[in-house]
């Protein structure tokens, strides 16, 4: 006589903590836990006028297109300002200049503040696509997009300025900066590459005179340690820093402090610092702006490979990308790269 030996079997894997039943499907992977980053999906990213900011840099005066009146918005403390495909400052960006202005909303997905302000050349480059020279007629150009639905990236017929000395014949590519209908400037992709190297060295120039940007994010004020979270366009600096280095907070009194430990937050990066004494944390605020003044900057804006002894790893994979939809395409460049962070 023949016994089923299924009972027992059953009874076995009921004991066995964490055996998958009979039909339960094992998981194949397991789960990632990361931010879904869905808020840029409502983001609200428009084409403006830009008219002016105020001193302090705290306000821009914009007109959007398709807006009756002009109107004032709030920047964002780390608001990115792009220039020539780079970072840049905002007394960069030329008065009736046409830009591309990203606006943080709220939880009811009403807009704010100005969370990016890119000019015209910098948000083609960040979709990829210089404009193409449809026609030229005279002392007027038509520019399109090859391949684009007219209805959502219509074509622009654009005086050449008299400054003009870019591209003036059909079928030439180039990345176009306009004001109002005026093309005031065109650069081919080679010459637009020569920009965005000078803009890099202006930023370059800045950063070693005023420091990295960002916010403080952590006090422990009776520990006497401190954390501050650089912003986005300080990476490839920023994660050069090593356990050891020795930084100042260039605040109104400098804070001399040594770098504990270095880590990347997606597009941020993470710097844990311990200033010589307590006491020199005393006044300063969790979400207070600073910029971090490092020795040795490298001469390159190529980040570090994967560091030790407290450095942050440079290098995540493509899936780590922000992507965007947009009615040009995704938006992803410049708002992290694969293979350098």
């Amino acid at each position: 006589m023949r016994v089923s030996l299924l009972p027992v079997i059953t009874c076995v894997a009921l004991l066995i903590p964490g055996l998958p039943l009979f039909g339960e499907k094992e998981e194949k992977a397991k789960k990632v836990i990361a931010g879904k980053a869905d808020v840029l999906r409502h983001v609200v990213k428009k084409f403006a006028r830009y008219i002016r900011h105020d001193e302090d840099g705290a306000t821009v005066h914009l007109h959007f297109e398709g807006e009756k009146e002009a109107s004032s918005w709030p920047v964002l403390p780390d608001a990115e300002i792009k220039i020539h495909g780079w970072w840049g400052r905002l007394e960069q960006l030329h008065e009736d200049g046409r830009v591309w202005v990203w606006l943080m909303v709220d939880r009811k997905k009403i807009p704010h503040s100005v969370l990016m302000i890119a000019d015209e050349m910098s948000e083609q480059d960040i979709h990829d696509e210089p404009l193409v020279i449809k026609s030229v007629d005279g002392d007027k150009a038509v520019l399109h997009l090859p391949g684009e639905d007219p209805k959502k990236v219509p074509e622009r017929t654009l005086h050449f300025a008299e400054s003009y000395q870019g591209p003036r014949k059909a079928s030439l590519s180039l990345f176009a900066q306009s004001s109002g209908n005026t093309l005031r400037a065109g650069h081919d992709p080679e010459e637009f590459e020569t920009l965005r190297s000078r803009q890099q060295n202006w930023l370059r120039d800045r950063w070693r005179k005023e420091g990295l940007p960002g916010s403080i994010s952590g006090l422990h004020l009776l520990g006497g340690e401190m954390e501050v979270t650089l912003d986005h366009e300080a990476i490839r600096w920023g994660r050069y820093l090593k356990k050891g280095d020795e930084v100042r907070l260039g605040i109104k009194d400098p804070v001399k402090a040594v770098v504990k430990s270095v880590s990347p937050w997606r597009e941020r990066t993470r710097v844990h610092l311990v200033p010589a004494s307590g006491l020199h944390l005393l006044g300063l605020k969790p979400g207070q702006r600073v910029n971090l003044k490092v020795p040795g900057l490298p001469r390159t804006d190529r980040p570090r490979s994967p560091a030790g002894q407290g450095g942050a790893r440079a290098m995540v994979s493509a899936d780590n990308l922000l992507q965007l939809r947009h009615p040009r395409g995704p938006v992803h460049r410049h708002v992290l790269h694969p293979g350098q962070l």
